[in-house]
């Protein structure tokens, strides 16, 4: 027999409901809920409604001590009000096995509070202690440092240490990245990385601040990324040893960007290389034209590093004199110039350092260029530099 016929056949009032024989139980288990002698099977995950089963009932006066516990629960679900003493049937196992979905309410997850205790130092006083070991620490010591506590992470981030970053040899993953745009470095090395186009520029384009950018032994993908507008205004530019870098190369990045942003008018149009005082070029194949294009474009230049071109001829060396802001050039172990470029860089008047060592320059020819300029000395047989005035 069903429940529901179980009520039908009752003639008597609820106290007095007729039980289930023994054996017209044979559901009752774990999931079956004894309640006041009725047997309610349970189906699997299914919620009990207790309402269903339960006919319309007014207690009389006499009887209000002894309601079963059905009763007292369809009173308690019909007022939403809890009743004393309900023990036949907790209301936690009944809201357990609901289907209904309950869900936690949106509220807004503020940060913890700091402990009083946690900062009360000066920052002065701590930065005094901490800041001189981490000096001595690489960059990436220090990044795993700021992973320890809260204290060490401010230090970490002091404009002391992070004006300069360098990841030589580093292996450059999205956590680094994350690191370097956050801490905004002044200089950034990044030489013989393993870095990808798309990480540079991701890099370029969050640190408007980088003033010098070094990229040597990089790929030439990477590098080609200098072409875009969103390339911060360099002044020091490092691309000593990167593969391919020809005089094709050396135009392409000085070339106009190739991409543009709304609303800037002609700025975007520009190199964004243009105002490089320094740059590097030591083991390149670049030729006279390639120092055509940087006397052109790089009219402000004054360092300018040659080293191992061998493809750079006295011609070469004659354009350059059109930089007269020029003061540091280095042409070791360039094979292809002669004495004639030491006359043609006396016009250099700014000129305070020349590396000619490992070339076909005699020693006489380096003294007498030393000679005939005031204040100038050799030093290891081809290098001339001006002396420094001690006043």
């Amino acid at each position: 027999m069903n429940v529901l016929e179980a009520f039908n056949d009752v003639k008597q009032p609820l106290p007095f409901v007729h039980k289930m024989e023994v054996a017209e139980r044979p559901f009752e288990s774990a999931n079956t809920v004894a309640d006041s002698g009725v047997i309610v099977k349970r189906e699997d995950k299914s919620p009990i409604r207790i309402s269903e089963y339960i006919p319309n009932y007014t207690p009389a006066a006499d009887s209000s001590s002894t309601l079963s516990g059905s009763v007292k629960i369809e009173e308690e679900i019909r007022s939403n009000e809890p009743i004393a003493n309900n023990i036949d049937v907790p209301m936690d196992e009944i809201l357990a096995n609901s289907k209904k979905c309950i869900h936690r309410p949106m509220v807004v997850v503020r940060p913890v509070p700091k402990l009083e205790n946690d900062f009360d130092e000066d920052p002065l006083k701590r930065n005094s202690v901490l800041l001189p070991i981490f000096k001595e620490l690489s960059v990436l010591d220090r990044f795993n440092c700021a992973l320890v506590c809260k204290k060490w992470y401010y230090v970490s981030m002091t404009s002391e240490l992070n004006d300069r970053l360098d990841f030589t040899e580093a292996n450059i993953t999205s956590t680094l990245r994350k690191f370097v745009v956050t801490r905004q470095p002044k200089v950034l090395i990044l030489d013989w990385c393993n870095v990808h186009r798309e990480d540079l520029s991701w890099i370029l384009c969050r640190t408007p601040r980088i003033q010098a950018l070094s990229l040597q032994g990089c790929s030439w993908a990477a590098v080609s990324c200098l072409r875009s507008c969103i390339c911060p205004g360099l002044t020091s530019l490092n691309l000593s040893f990167v593969p391919s870098m020809d005089d094709v190369g050396l135009m392409h990045i000085m070339s106009a960007p190739l991409d543009h942003r709304p609303g800037l008018g002609n700025r975007d149009l520009t190199c964004r290389l243009s105002g490089l005082r320094t740059l590097k070029l030591a083991n390149s194949k670049i030729t006279d034209n390639g120092l055509r294009a940087i006397v052109r474009i790089l009219s402000n230049l004054s360092i300018l590093d040659l080293s191992q071109c061998h493809m750079i001829t006295d011609v070469g060396i004659e354009i350059l004199t059109q930089i007269h802001s020029l003061s540091t050039l280095q042409l070791t172990k360039c094979a292809g110039i002669t004495e004639h470029s030491l006359k043609v860089l006396a016009k250099c008047k700014n000129l305070t350092y020349l590396d000619v060592r490992h070339t076909k320059l005699s020693k006489t020819a380096v003294n007498k260029f030393a000679a005939a300029r005031n204040g100038f000395k050799v030093l290891d047989t081809r290098l001339i530099v001006k002396k420094l005035d001690k006043s």
